[in-house]
């Protein structure tokens, strides 16, 4: 945790972290800079900052989420941006980002597959090169059929709680002004994605 807020608070942040995390206040936005340029050597890093103080650090790191009340407000240099009130997402945040790259992979393997097929049965001459013409679409309308389907499972698996197909459970929503679009995915059945 960096922070350049004072110890006040020490006792209740210490409660919310696991032992031994390293807990540092009063932190000027040039010192949490260099904290994340330090983590940044043992691995990949990712920051999580609120406000203008943390967009030094947030630039330094390998995946920069800003947090906002408002998305309408002033954004940091930032990769993702999610409002607080959805904080408590921030791990379906990094399972999307996993799904994504998997989907990627599984895609660009699929297209490599299909391609490989087509270009080994052309060379034994039993596929003609215009009768390849015609399946080269179908492999680009494979992979995005694919594509489709395997985002729509994840969205499921990962974020569809109510029957209504909502992101974020029903007491939130409550709360959410009505054009709140970043934060409740096709609120109602007939805006499921098909």
């Amino acid at each position: 945790l960096l922070t350049g807020d004072g110890e006040k608070d020490k006792r209740e942040l210490e409660k919310l972290f696991p032992k031994g995390t390293p807990l540092q206040f009063r932190c000027s936005p040039e010192e949490k800079k260099q904290w994340v340029l330090k983590w940044k050597q043992k691995g990949p890093l990712a920051m999580v900052g609120d406000g203008i103080n943390d967009a030094a650090a947030l630039e330094a790191s390998d995946v920069a989420i800003a947090v906002m009340d408002q998305t309408a407000h002033f954004l940091p240099q930032a990769d993702c941006v999610i409002e607080s009130h959805c904080f408590s997402n921030l791990p379906k945040l990094f399972q999307i980002a996993t799904s994504a790259k998997h989907i990627v992979l599984a895609s660009l393997s699929l297209s490599l597959a299909y391609n490989a097929f087509g270009i080994y049965y052309a060379f034994l001459g039993k596929i003609s090169p215009l009768f390849l013409g015609i399946l080269m679409p179908l492999s680009s309308l494979s992979v995005l059929c694919f594509t489709g389907i395997a985002s729509y499972l994840v969205y499921h698996r990962l974020f569809r709680s109510d029957r209504d197909g909502s992101a974020v459970p029903s007491h939130w929503r409550q709360s959410l002004p009505s054009p709140s679009v970043s934060s409740v995915f096709y609120p109602r059945r007939s805006e499921w994605p098909v």
